[in-house]
């Protein structure tokens, strides 16, 4: 399948060939300011076979015109058989033609969609704050794996079919939540989960934070003692990554902070650990308190403490290590590294590699 995410207009040449796999049948596509001619052409040049389709788009009203994709799917689709819709209806699409919600299910509504059981959903969100209005979406045969959730309430009481939730920029209200029974990994984006004394415990309603097994924090904002009051409620995590959180500062834990880490560090299940930011000796120092059963390790280390950092690591505190992948070190920052660990007689039977992504190490 091709799994496509799109923010703004893209400079594609309508006159170039696309080369694509004649057995491409399944095409995921996320997009926003995005017009529908250049995906009308995308689309066109590369779906001759596609039976799936799953979409999800805001930024352009025109998205919802339901004859264009009527037109497309027939001349270009004629062996689709999963349209899943969703557009996200921001503040400034109110007024424009396209949506009116009786106007616009009316269009959704004649024997091309009903005859191949394509039916959507029109939700008004009436809140205050946030960024969208209200979303058009596909409902039943086709339930989607994976949800973003806003500050706003959503369309559904409950989603049984999601695995992957992701909470997006907003703070979750108090009152009105949606329920996802079934998730495994949860996605924090820019979340702030201390805007209230309720906000874990509320995600806790949300989802059942002992049954997450994939957490993925994708916050600059997002702090240790967070990340701390969060793993407290989710300590059957496996896989742990963060992303864009500032880990070179000096940081301290109070008596209290210190024994929940202890705490945790004895239940805790996490043998996987992405660190996509500059990590230092103390932050890594941390993190193996935190998760001492670590297998996979993969880091940005702070330059000039690749050699201790890789020391420390190496030293016996993590008896279940076996594979490290360092970010962004140089060829001659690897080779170093590589003749640290012979002479000191870190490990013995090992290999590494340098690759384009990273350094890569694992032992036996």
């Amino acid at each position: 399948y091709l799994s496509c995410r799109f923010r703004f207009a893209f400079d594609y040449k309508t006159d170039e060939p696309i080369s694509m796999p004649s057995y491409l049948t399944y095409v995921i596509l996320t997009f926003n300011d995005v017009s529908f001619d250049e995906i009308e052409e995308f689309l066109s040049k590369i779906s001759h076979n596609l039976q799936r389709l799953r979409l999800t788009i805001h930024g352009n009203s025109t998205f919802l015109c339901a004859n264009r994709w009527k037109q497309l799917i027939i001349n270009h689709m004629p062996h689709l058989y999963m349209f899943d819709f969703m557009y996200l209806i921001s503040k400034n699409d109110i007024l424009d033609e396209y949506i009116s919600s009786d106007h616009l299910l009316d269009s959704f509504k004649s024997s091309f969609w009903t005859n191949r059981q394509w039916f959507f959903q029109y939700k008004d969100w009436s809140c205050a704050y946030g960024r969208f209005a209200g979303i058009f979406y596909s409902t039943h045969p086709y339930r989607r794996k994976s949800y973003e959730l806003y500050r706003c309430d959503n369309y559904e009481t409950t989603i049984n079919s999601a695995s992957h939730l992701t909470i997006g920029i907003d703070p979750i209200p108090n009152d009105n939540l949606i329920h996802f029974p079934n998730v495994t990994k949860l996605t924090l984006i820019k979340n702030d989960i201390e805007s209230n004394g309720r906000s874990i415990l509320n995600i806790n309603r949300i989802i059942p934070l002992m049954q997450i097994t994939c957490l993925v924090v994708r916050d600059p904002h997002f702090t240790i003692k967070k990340l701390i009051k969060l793993l407290r409620y989710s300590l059957n995590i496996q896989s742990l990554t963060l992303i864009g959180m500032s880990l070179t500062d000096d940081f301290h834990l109070s008596k209290k902070q210190s024994y929940q880490v202890f705490s945790i560090s004895k239940a805790s299940k996490v043998t996987e650990l992405c660190i996509d930011d500059e990590c230092s000796l103390e932050y890594m120092q941390f993190f193996v308190h935190l998760c001492p059963r670590l297998e996979h390790l993969d880091i940005i280390t702070v330059r000039r403490q690749h050699e201790s950092i890789v020391q420390f690591l190496l030293s016996g505190y993590l008896p279940n290590l076996f594979w490290l992948r360092f970010g962004y070190i140089s060829t001659q920052e690897g080779e170093q590294i590589q003749r640290m660990i012979d002479r000191d007689q870190l490990i013995y039977y090992y290999t590494i590699k340098n690759h384009h992504t990273g350094w890569y190490l694992w032992w036996s």
